[in-house]
């Protein structure tokens, strides 16, 4: 049987819109079992590639006549154009009307032999009490089935200066496109970044980067040489495993397990099992009761030594004078909370300094 002809006109398709995507839905769904056309007056590029696979694309012709089976006319807000016949035409209710006409003064085109297809039952609501027409509701078709590749999430923060791995970000990038893997790059740094990587977003840099690296899927630090790396360590303590270069810095992290280790030539990238084997649910702690206990004892003299056994380890209620970011808790504290934390830490946040406000205080 052959398929019969219809049209879907709308007189200037833009790059994005509402009325695209629902033209857009329906044309795939439509295609199977019609002879579709879509028919405007303009459209952008982009959406003639999108909409290609599916129907015939053709710019209206004001010398030319056409005729369909039926024709769809996407947006009443135009009439549609007198050298297009059809034996059925539709035209679309894509909006409240009510709101449209006394807002913004704006009216559609209603033709009596046109019949009338309002997308919401909310839509056929608003026109009737608006207008006083009736229409027949189908709604917006959605998205055709369809199963959504992840998008990878990256973060860094570092200079892009050669010694930090500035080529390696491109080797990656160019790995991800040619993969056609969908990604973005938030990357917090003072350098300017390449205009031929949209995919890197730069963000200034900030003191508190720890919900962004906790919600990444990678942090990547690519450089020459480290010593000490903080952002590595604070995304192994996040859960947020990483991409590392292969240098005696980062000896602790365990390849496969942690993240993922690259040589420095980057010839061991990769990118497929980067993108589908994102590793998770590994432990990584840092002793720092051990590390503060050894500052305090080269220094000598502290009040740790107070708190040193038991008494250390006794929990006081304590609220919150000010506003503050508890690195300990990992959260933001609002003043007037209440915690409940060791003799220790309630010593801390409880004295002031010349440099340091006093934070809290304790609750008898």
């Amino acid at each position: 049987m052959k398929q019969k002809k219809i049209a879907l006109y709308y007189e200037y398709i833009n790059k994005i819109g509402g009325i695209e995507t629902w033209m857009y839905n329906l044309c795939i769904a439509l295609y199977k079992y019609y002879d579709v056309t879509l028919l405007y007056k303009g459209c952008d590029f982009l959406q003639t590639t999108r909409f290609y696979p599916y129907c015939t694309l053709e710019q209206w012709n004001a010398k030319k006549e056409y005729e369909f089976y039926a024709v769809i006319n996407s947006s009443n807000w135009r009439e549609l154009p007198k050298n297009i016949k059809s034996e059925k035409v539709f035209t679309v209710i894509h909006c409240d009307y009510e709101y449209a006409s006394k807002q913004l003064d704006i009216f559609p085109m209603i033709n009596p032999d046109h019949k009338l297809i309002s997308v919401t039952k909310y839509a056929q609501k608003q026109f009737e009490k608006t207008f006083h027409k009736q229409s027949d509701v189908i709604e917006g078709l959605l998205m055709p089935k369809y199963s959504p590749n992840k998008v990878l999430h990256f973060i860094s923060a570092t200079r892009l200066s050669g010694e930090k791995g500035g080529k390696r970000f491109r080797k990656i990038i160019e790995a991800l496109r040619e993969a056609k893997i969908k990604f973005d790059w938030k990357v917090f740094t003072n350098d300017a970044l390449p205009k031929d990587c949209p995919e890197l977003i730069k963000c200034s840099p900030t003191m508190d980067i720890y919900d962004y690296i906790a919600d990444a899927d990678y942090l990547v630090q690519l450089s020459d040489s480290e010593a000490l790396c903080c952002v590595v360590r604070e995304a192994l303590m996040l859960g947020t495993p990483v991409i590392v270069t292969d240098i005696p810095a980062f000896d602790y992290v365990q390849d496969g397990v942690m993240g993922y280790k690259l040589n420095l030539d980057m010839n061991n990238l990769d990118i497929q099992k980067i993108y589908n084997e994102i590793p998770n649910g590994f432990e990584y702690k840092e002793d720092n009761d051990k590390m503060l206990k050894q500052w305090c004892d080269k220094i000598g003299g502290a009040a740790y030594d107070k708190f040193k056994g038991k008494n250390g380890n006794k929990m006081v209620r304590v609220k919150a004078l000010i506003d503050y970011n508890d690195l300990e808790l990992n959260k933001y504290i609002t003043a007037g909370t209440e915690m409940e934390v060791n003799e220790l830490r309630a010593f801390a946040l409880c004295q002031a300094t010349a440099s340091h406000p006093q934070v809290a205080e304790r609750i008898k």
